[in-house]
């Protein structure tokens, strides 16, 4: 489907350093010298929850494991504080671990509309790197595809899509050439999709698939709807490169319907290199491209 390549430039991927304890319980011991002490039952327990949210916020991402030992509890205790805390959207479980359900709370909607569009402009950015003149592109819908199609410009390249509005940015410019499938129409996301779409799709090869995803875990990727996620199968089985785009509340998700192993991925582009999804990487010798710097990995 795609060949794989092991990353020869460690410096894509963000690693843990060995200090990576001490710099949680560090996080851990500010918060609990900030908390009342309080009665020894309910108090207690909502200061240990505030202690493991303090902590997992200001790592990003952080083992089972590491939280126990850093906070002194057992691990049946982490477990329920934690389940306790994805119920109320607080953080949301991996599979080794904990990560924030969702970006931390804004001063107001528009900072974080801006912060957002910043960072879907560090995407493309990062993606325009990995593009070569004359190339052929597969673009899919989503936040990070519209980004990129407005990067291109009038870059030297042809642009296959299924989505309305990436085709709609790269007809407002001098892009090169732009080939609109066909296939029905998916109102709600502006997409064309379906056996039609699929069919079109086959006839064609090109150099890199950029696929937009829900749901990133080592299982593979994922995302929310069938219909479109048969057709970023279809794209990434006629592609000779698959770059996939995840924000991060994708990271350490699993969505309605997976789409494929992380073996059929090239490369991953991502807000920040969380450690959970360095260590995916390594084990399928993906490359990881973040527009952030993170925590190392050892």
């Amino acid at each position: 489907m795609t060949s794989l390549r092991r990353p020869q430039d460690a410096a894509d991927i963000h690693h843990l350093d060995q200090g990576r304890r001490t710099q949680i319980a560090d996080i851990v011991r500010r918060q609990s010298q900030g908390a009342s002490t309080g009665s020894a039952g309910q108090g207690t327990a909502e200061e240990r929850k505030e202690r493991i949210v303090s902590a997992v916020r200001g790592r990003g991402s952080v083992p089972v494991s590491h939280l126990a030992d850093v906070l002194g509890i057992s691990r049946p205790t982490l477990l329920r504080d934690l389940s306790v805390l994805e119920r109320k959207n607080v953080l949301r479980r991996t599979s080794d671990g904990a990560v924030v359900a969702g970006p931390c709370p804004a001063p107001s909607a528009s900072i974080d509309r801006k912060r957002r569009s910043r960072a879907h402009t560090e995407f493309a950015r990062l993606c325009m790197d990995l593009i070569g003149d004359e190339q052929t592109l597969f673009l899919d819908s989503g936040r990070a595809s519209h980004a990129l199609a407005e990067a291109l410009g009038g870059a030297r390249v042809s642009v296959l899509t299924n989505a309305l509005g990436v085709a709609e940015v790269l007809a407002e410019r001098d892009a090169a050439h732009v080939v609109l499938l066909g296939g029905e129409l998916c109102p709600t996301s502006r997409t064309l999709v379906g056996p039609v779409t699929a069919a079109t799709l086959e006839r064609f090869t090109v150099d890199i698939a950029f696929i937009a995803v829900s749901g990133v875990t080592s299982r593979g990727i994922s995302v929310p709807a069938t219909a479109d996620g048969h057709i970023k199968q279809v794209a990434m089985a006629r592609a000779r490169r698959v770059v996939v785009a995840a924000e991060a509340p994708a990271i350490g998700r699993d969505a309605f319907f997976g789409i494929a192993g992380l073996e059929d991925v090239d490369d991953i582009v991502c807000d920040l290199p969380r450690p959970d999804l360095v260590r995916w990487c390594r084990a399928h010798e993906v490359r990881l491209h973040c527009t952030e710097r993170g925590p190392e990995v050892s």
